[in-house]
C-alpha cells in the first residue's frame, strides 16, 4: 500500500512538470508580481527589517526562491489598506529540487515579525503552515489559522501591516509563487456598530458618543484612527436596514 501511495505521488509530480513544460505560458502571470526576486533581488531574511512589498492590486503576488534547511529565510511585509481585510493566501505555486519537501510559512500582524526566525516557534504569529507540491492552488488562509501554537483566526482579518516569513525545512530548494489576496469591506453592514441588523439612531449616538482619536473601534468606520465627521457622513449614507 505504501508503493502504491508513493508511485501516485510520484505520476502526480510527473503530470505536472509535463503540463508545466508544454503550458509554460500559463505562468505569464508571474510578470505581474508584485515583487518576483529574479527581478528585484532577495527577499530580507531580518525580523526587523522585512522587505514592504507593495502594490496598487487586491491580489498581491510574491515570486521568491528559498534553498537550505533554515539559513535562506524570506521576510516580507504588505499592507492591507483602510477599507479592504485580509482574506486569501493562496500558494500559487511551489517547486522543490526534493519533491516529498515541506516548506513553511507563517505570518504575523505589524510591519516587522512579531516571532524569533532563528529559534523558530509560533508564539507570536497569527498563523502558519508547511506546504508542499500538491499545496499548489490552494487557499491556505483558513487553515493557517488553525495552526498549533499560533494566535489563530477563523475569519478576514482587519486593515494593517502583516509580515510573512518563509523558509525550508530540509536542505532543499524550493521556488514559491505566493498571493496575498485582499477583500473590500462591506461598509453598510460596518456602519452597523451595534449589530442590529440596521444603521439607525442607537449607531449614532454611539458614534457620537466615541468622537475624538480612537485605536480601532467599530465607530471609526474608515480606520483613519479618528472618530470624525468622515465616519458620521459614511454611517448616514447608510442609514437604513443593514
Amino acid at each position: 500500500m505504501i508503493i502504491a501511495f508513493v508511485a501516485i505521488r510520484g505520476i502526480k509530480f510527473f503530470v505536472k512538470c509535463f503540463l508545466l513544460s508544454i503550458l509554460a505560458f500559463t505562468c505569464s502571470a508571474w510578470s505581474q508580481s508584485a515583487y518576483e526576486e529574479s527581478i528585484s533581488g532577495d527577499l530580507s531574511d531580518d525580523a526587523n527589517a522585512p522587505t514592504l512589498v507593495t502594490s496598487s492590486q487586491t491580489t498581491i503576488t510574491v515570486a521568491f526562491t528559498t534553498d537550505r534547511e533554515g539559513l535562506d529565510r524570506d521576510i516580507f511585509t504588505v499592507e492591507v489598506p483602510a477599507g479592504f481585510e485580509l482574506s486569501g493566501i493562496v500558494l500559487d505555486d511551489y517547486n522543490s529540487n526534493y519533491p516529498e519537501n515541506l516548506g513553511f510559512v507563517g505570518f504575523s500582524s505589524g510591519s516587522v515579525l512579531n516571532a524569533d526566525p532563528v529559534l523558530p516557534t509560533a508564539a507570536g504569529l497569527l498563523g502558519w503552515y508547511l506546504p508542499d507540491e500538491f499545496d499548489v492552488g490552494q487557499d491556505l488562509f483558513l487553515e493557517m489559522g488553525q495552526a498549533p501554537g499560533a494566535i489563530g483566526y477563523d475569519e478576514p482579518l482587519p486593515s494593517g501591516f502583516y509580515t510573512f516569513w518563509a523558509q525550508e525545512t530540509s536542505d532543499s530548494n524550493d521556488e514559491w509563487v505566493l498571493s496575498v489576496v485582499l477583500s473590500p469591506v462591506d461598509v453598510t453592514c460596518e456602519a452597523d456598530v451595534n449589530g442590529n441588523g440596521a444603521v439607525d439612531f442607537p449607531d449614532l449616538i454611539q458614534l457620537l458618543s466615541a468622537f475624538g482619536p480612537c485605536a480601532s473601534c467599530d465607530e471609526d468606520l474608515d480606520e483613519s484612527g479618528s472618530v470624525d465627521f468622515n465616519d458620521l457622513i459614511s454611517m448616514l449614507s447608510f442609514w437604513g436596514p443593514c
